[in-house]
């Protein structure tokens, strides 16, 4: 079994519908503070994601040079991350959905701190946000501490 996997777009129609439309952010350097991205909309995605992909942490994430800001989280109380051996350098390098079944098997995801170490974080789904410019601004993520399937990662019906 591969430990990443193809997502196909399918997978992700009903989060994505919802999530942060590209035309709405200009970026970081157009705020300047993070926390401009906090919202109430965001936080709701997030836990719309924990729910509809049973995953217990979602995130949104905001790139901030080699750090990630977790503009809305749920599942967690952590507040930013380092981008270096993350699920979500993978997504920003393919530019593209990344899906990591177990964290501890794959080469760069097993160097994480939160992998190797508590809570032990296995599986991994994120997806890419583009600002208008088609630049990756951040990411939209859900992560669990249990090797999972990738087919646990798509929506109820």
């Amino acid at each position: 079994m591969q430990d990443r996997v193809p997502v196909q777009e399918a997978d992700l129609e009903t989060l994505s519908s919802s999530a942060v439309q590209p035309g709405n952010s200009a970026g970081l350097g157009a705020y300047g503070d993070l926390e401009a991205f906090s919202d109430l909309d965001l936080d709701d995605l997030a836990i719309a994601a924990a729910s509809l992909c049973r995953t217990p942490i979602a995130l949104v994430s905001i790139l901030d040079g080699d750090q990630l800001w977790f503009s809305a989280r749920v599942g967690t109380d952590q507040t930013y991350g380092a981008l270096e051996n993350s699920g979500c350098a993978a997504v920003i390098a393919r530019r593209a959905p990344v899906v990591i079944t177990d964290m501890m098997a794959d080469p760069e995801t097993r160097r994480n701190s939160l992998v190797c170490g508590a809570p032990g974080l296995r599986f991994y789904a994120g997806y890419p946000l583009f600002t208008a410019e088609n630049e990756i601004f951040g990411t939209f993520m859900r992560r669990r501490s249990a090797k999972t399937s990738a087919g646990a990662f798509t929506a109820r019906t």
